[in-house]
Order: structure tokens, then sequence, then C-alpha cells
């Protein structure tokens, strides 16, 4: 008889669901686990400000109590850490009660994965952003969890370096995207009749948060002196909207569209002449720590990418993938965004076809062989 496989449980303090790209990476990854057959369970937190439930086949959502003080206007960055704390404990006793010494529990939540590790050995921290601060907390993380999932090579060679115990926990696995979502054969006209565009301008589209890394205020500048380019900007919560929108509300050619539901963004990026990624060089989160869904997104929609040159994109892109320019430069986006434009390439085949082994499937069964399958 076979040994039966271990059930999976995430741990995710945050809102669940929410438009943040946590809660999304959460969503597709669970999904594509529950996929090859494993028992998954989503543990979140009872916070305010949820979306509305999503129906996820074959994955099981539960939340446990925490201290969601916000509503209370105390310090934002106090009551942040009681929420976790209480969270973390919380998720402790629903493992407890629900898990076993085989099933493995994964998170990319430091304090919550390192409670847990105490009555669970069988842990998976996925390394998103890289420690800045609380090293000793992660020290003690990294040597207790059984594995390590970091989702770029910077993020691969600074762990081994700064952890040279725990190097061989360790296991590069990009972010991936639903390919047969993003790379819709709906004809580029059609995709701008839906969404009331031009059908005969060109457009330049960004879909995104609106966060300063983001480059979102380069882009804007970008536009300002490309008068014949439209740039759609597609996200973005509304106070960061009406913040962005005072800014740079006077720019003709820039339309703020604002959140839009993650299943319409294929149509967005469909209905591009190119698609724009500007983030920062100046910021590490930017420059070394993402791996960007965003971009994996670009990639299967077939349309062509203007993109900062910066590790974290070059990483993924190389020259032969995308058009690669200065990051933080209004002049050098504008540019690359023209060139994009006026020429007919095949970077963006060229990027469909490497983006198609990058499935949230595909990448799930490789975790399964270089983590799940280990004892």
């Amino acid at each position: 008889m076979s040994e039966r496989k271990p059930r999976l449980f995430f741990l995710f303090h945050g809102r669940f669901p929410s438009e943040k790209a946590a809660s999304i990476f959460l969503e597709e990854e669970a999904r594509s686990f529950a996929a090859l057959g494993y028992d998954v369970t989503i543990v979140a937190a009872r916070r305010q400000g949820r979306l509305a439930p999503k129906v996820l086949e074959g994955v099981r959502v539960v939340y446990v109590p925490t201290i969601d003080v916000v509503p209370l206007n105390i310090a934002q960055s106090f009551a942040f850490r009681l929420s976790l704390i209480a969270y973390s404990w919380s998720a402790l006793v629903y493992l407890l009660l629900h898990s076993g010494r085989r099933d493995l529990i994964i998170s990319t939540e430091a304090l919550p994965l390192l409670v847990a590790s105490y009555v669970r050995r069988r842990t998976v921290f996925e390394l998103h952003d890289y420690p800045e601060r609380s090293l000793g907390m992660f020290a003690r993380l990294f040597a207790r969890v059984r594995h390590v999932l970091v989702t770029n090579e910077w993020k691969l060679r600074k762990f081994r370096e700064e952890f040279p115990h725990e190097a061989a926990k360790a296991f590069l696995e990009p972010n991936a995207v639903d390919v047969a979502r993003f790379s819709v054969e709906t004809p580029r006209s059609a995709a701008r009749t839906t969404l009331s565009l031009p059908l005969d301008a060109r457009i330049a589209v960004y879909t995104g948060h609106l966060y300063a890394w983001k480059g979102v205020d380069v882009l804007a500048e970008a536009t300002r002196s490309m008068g014949s380019v439209h740039t759609y900007v597609v996200g973005g919560t509304d106070a960061d909207r009406a913040a962005f929108t005072r800014r740079w509300g006077s720019i003709a050619n820039l339309h703020v569209v604002g959140m839009r539901p993650h299943e319409e963004i294929p149509l967005w990026q469909r209905a591009a002449d190119v698609l724009i990624l500007p983030n920062t060089g100046k910021e590490e989160i930017s420059a070394h720590y993402t791996s960007p869904m965003k971009l994996f997104e670009y990639m299967a929609s077939g349309t062509p990418i203007v993109a900062s040159d910066i590790p974290s994109i070059r990483e993924i892109t190389g020259d032969e993938r995308a058009i690669l320019v200065a990051p933080d430069s209004p002049e050098a986006l504008a540019s690359g965004i023209r060139v994009a434009l006026s020429a007919v390439s095949e970077k963006s085949g060229r990027a469909s076809a490497w983006v198609a082994s990058h499935t949230w499937l595909r990448r799930a069964e490789r975790i399964v062989t270089s983590v799940i399958g280990q004892p």
C-alpha cells in the first residue's frame, strides 16, 4: 500500500482574498498543488477588508482569530505586530488540532512559520523579500525549517553567503503564470472594443500597483513626452489612484484606470501594443528581491515588453525576451517604447515560448520533486 501524500498547510496573515500580489500568489500556488492531488488548506487570518470568498477547487480555506485593531487608529506598525503575533498563536493551535507530523507547513511569513516549527518540523519558508532586520529571528527560522524556496538567483546567492550552514536547504523556484489565462487569442481590436479603447491609437499598458518602487512616476513622465502614445495605468488602491491622479492627471494621454478584477487583466494586456514594467533601480525590493508575477503575465500575453534593466528583471528576460532600458529615466523609457512601437521583433515570441515552462502547475511539480518528495 502506498504511503499517503502529506497534507499541505499554507499560513497567511495577510488579507485573503485581496487585490494584493501576495494573496494572488497564494491562491495560484494552492490551486496548483491541489491540481496535483494534494490535500491543501490555507490557514488565513480573520482580517477585516477581505474580498468576497472565492471557491478554489480542491483548496480548503479556514480563518483563525487575530487582533485586527486598524480601525482603532493606533500606530500602524504596533497594530500589525500585534495582529501578526495573535495570528501566529491561533495558527499554531489550528495546526495542533488538524495537522500531523508528516504534513507540510508552508509560508512566506517568518513569525508564524517559526512558531509552527516548534510543533511541526516539516516546514518550508518561501523567501520573497530578503530580511533586512530581525536577523536573529530569521537565523532561528532558517535553522529550524526543512527547506527554503527563493524566487530569484540574487537571493539564492545572498542566502548561501550569509547563512552558509543552511545553504543546502535553499532551492530556486521563480514565480509563475497561468499561461492559458494570459495567452488569450482574442484579436487586439476585439479586446479594445470590449474595453472601450480607441481602435487606431498606439497604446502602452501598465498593470499593477502604484507604489513608488514600481516606477509609475517615471512612466508618467515618459508619457508626457510621447503625445501620440496613449498610456493606460491599470491598478492601484483607491487612495493610491487618487494621489497618482493628483500628480499626473494633467497629462492628456495618460489614462488612470484604477483597480480591475484580476480576471480582466489578460484583456488589457492583449489590447496593448506594448506592455511596460518600469521598476526603479534605487530600491532593493525592486532591483534584487522581487520576481514579478506581472512580468510572467506579460510574457504569456505575447505582447512586446519594455522593462527596466535591473537584476531582478534581466534574470528573467535577458536581452532576448524584452526591450530593457535604463531604470529611473523617463527619456530611456520613452525611447524604448518608441522602439517597441516602430519595429517588428521576435522578442515577444521568445518570451511566450520561455514562459510556457513556468506555469503554476509546472512550478508545483518541480517543488514536489525538490522539496515535498524529500523525507
